[in-house]
């Protein structure tokens, strides 16, 4: 990889800093197009093209890097099939992690960041993009918490029952949070779960 025509000194800031993205949807280019995820790819939007893959993310300097069980808002049109997508997307990630135990490291605490960065790694989180996800149980929540989500992003362009969306795309529900939102917020709190607007 070039790199960027930067100082030395910028170089060495950016080397020695903890730099995590927050968000990532490679998952969902390997579910849905069946992208290879360990190979370099051109870049692009194509099914075989993209900006991120193992060889491009060692290179890149990151810490740690949260990668996106983004579940679409047709999903939560069928019961069960919200939390089935998403725990689909923490499988794959998992698995991706688990194939390359020398470069990447599963990553669930500030601990495990320090950690990957000692030993040469990228640390890789999940985050779920898409409340819907736990179907209104706050089961769920707490078993993709257990599966390694580190953040919950409560609505998207959808609203929930329990949390209304800035738009109300397709005429679901606007607004803030109802008192079971609420108890979302304060059991993502409880399990330390970032809550992502």
């Amino acid at each position: 990889m070039a790199i960027p025509d930067v100082s030395p000194r910028a170089l060495r800031v950016y080397r020695d800093a903890f730099v995590i993205d927050t968000h990532n949807d490679m998952p969902s280019r390997i579910l849905d197009d069946g992208y290879d995820p360990d190979v370099r790819h051109p870049p692009g939007f194509g099914p075989q093209e993209g900006h991120t893959d193992l060889p491009r993310l060692l290179e890149s300097g990151l810490t740690a890097e949260f990668m996106s069980a983004w579940v679409d808002a047709p999903y939560a049109a069928t019961p069960g099939a919200s939390f089935d997508r998403a725990m689909q997307h923490i499988t794959t990630i998992h698995a991706w992690v688990d194939r390359h135990p020398d470069r990447l490291l599963f990553a669930t605490t500030g601990a495990d960041v320090r950690r990957a960065k000692r030993e040469g790694k990228v640390a890789i989180f999940i985050g779920v993009e898409g409340g819907h996800a736990i179907e209104s149980s706050l089961d769920r929540l707490r078993q993709l918490h257990a599966r390694g989500a580190r953040y919950l992003t409560l609505t998207w362009n959808n609203g929930l029952s329990w949390a209304g969306s800035s738009i109300g795309a397709d005429g679901t529900r606007r607004g803030g949070l109802t008192d079971f939102g609420r108890d979302v917020v304060r059991e993502m709190n409880r399990l330390g779960m970032l809550v992502d607007l």
